[in-house]
């Protein structure tokens, strides 16, 4: 009887749960094919076929999302978190991507860029990656620029000395605990610490994410670390904090020199960038009108970390901020 129970164990595979792995906390419940499913050390992962996309999630939480091969070419935001340091410091060569996510960040690093670094806390997430890699329009894992480091950001950075032009923070939700410890102030120096003197800093942010008073606090934080701050808005609820110690001003730049569009005209024009004027138009804040709209806000830190503790309940109180929260928050300045 031992020995019959224990070729059952052995043989029996359990159907796939897919009703649980369809569903979202965050997001309407997903019809597509599922591609890929696996438990990883912190995240069950999902990659789910639909309406030409291969959307990426980890726990139910919505990742990210890549073109199919063949599929119409669509722009994403996620596309500009790697361009946007370029734009700012058009001699970027060493760059670090915090989350791969589904590779979309990696995909929009510009030709110019010598080395690209990649933290990624689940290797999970890299495995499904590799199993779609032939079904994507671009696999950035094929890119030979491509380092993955599987580490927890902040453990991984204080295990080199290495420094960097540009540090691009996409981590996952706020609220996670693979995530959370990645907004404050104590990390942000951690990556200050690895920047070249003229290095830049984005962080990622969607701002459904975000209430008024965590909106105003990031801010603050940014402002803490980094001497010079700008925030740009790409798409209706995601932002860019892009920060420095020596002065931001790409769309000076970019008008007296020309670079980096002269470098590369058709990789910012298939990211959506043409011209000066489409940066112009992404930024929302400049330095002087963040410490105005920042004034008096609390700074998020490890011991007081409200990203943690309120990002994830702000949906549900009806305080999470909508494109149109962003226009009323952002117009006076």
């Amino acid at each position: 009887a031992g020995a019959i129970l224990a070729v059952i164990l052995i043989t029996y595979k359990p159907a796939l749960p897919e009703e649980i792995l369809r569903v979202s906390p965050i997001v309407e419940r997903s019809r597509g094919e599922i591609i890929f499913y696996d438990v990883g050390r912190s995240a069950t992962v999902v990659v789910l076929e639909e309406d030409g996309f291969l959307n990426l999630r980890t726990n139910g939480l919505p990742e990210a999302a890549t073109n199919l091969k063949g599929a119409p070419p669509s722009q994403h935001s996620q596309h500009l978190l790697s361009s946007v340091p370029v734009l700012a410091r058009p001699d970027t060569s060493e760059m670090l991507i915090i989350g791969f996510g589904a590779g979309v960040a990696v995909e929009g690093i510009a030709g110019s860029v010598n080395s690209i670094d990649v933290i990624e806390l689940e290797p999970k997430v890299i495995e499904a990656n590799r199993a779609i890699g032939a079904s994507r329009a671009v696999d950035p894992l094929a890119d030979p620029r491509v380092n993955i480091i599987i580490n927890d950001a902040r453990s991984a950075l204080s295990l080199t000395s290495k420094k960097y032009d540009a540090i691009v923070s996409q981590p996952s939700h706020p609220w996670t605990a693979g995530a959370s410890h990645l907004y404050t102030r104590e990390f942000m120096n951690i990556a200050k610490e690895h920047l070249n003197p003229d290095g830049v800093f984005l962080q990622w942010m969607n701002s459904q994410f975000l209430s008024e008073s965590l909106l105003k606090s990031l801010c603050a934080t940014m402002l803490d670390v980094y001497r010079y701050v700008r925030i740009y808005q790409w798409d209706n609820e995601v932002l860019f904090f892009l920060g420095s110690q020596e002065p931001l001003n790409p769309e000076r730049s970019l008008g007296m020199t020309g670079r980096p569009f002269s470098d590369e005209p058709v990789h910012y024009l298939e990211i959506g960038i043409g011209s000066v004027e489409d940066l112009l138009v992404a930024l929302n804040m400049d330095q002087e009108n963040i410490e105005l709209f920042s004034r008096g806000a609390p700074v998020l830190t490890d011991n007081m970390n409200r990203m943690a503790t309120e990002s994830a309940v702000t949906m549900d109180r009806g305080e999470a901020l909508t494109f149109r929260d962003l226009e009323r928050l952002f117009l006076p300045y």
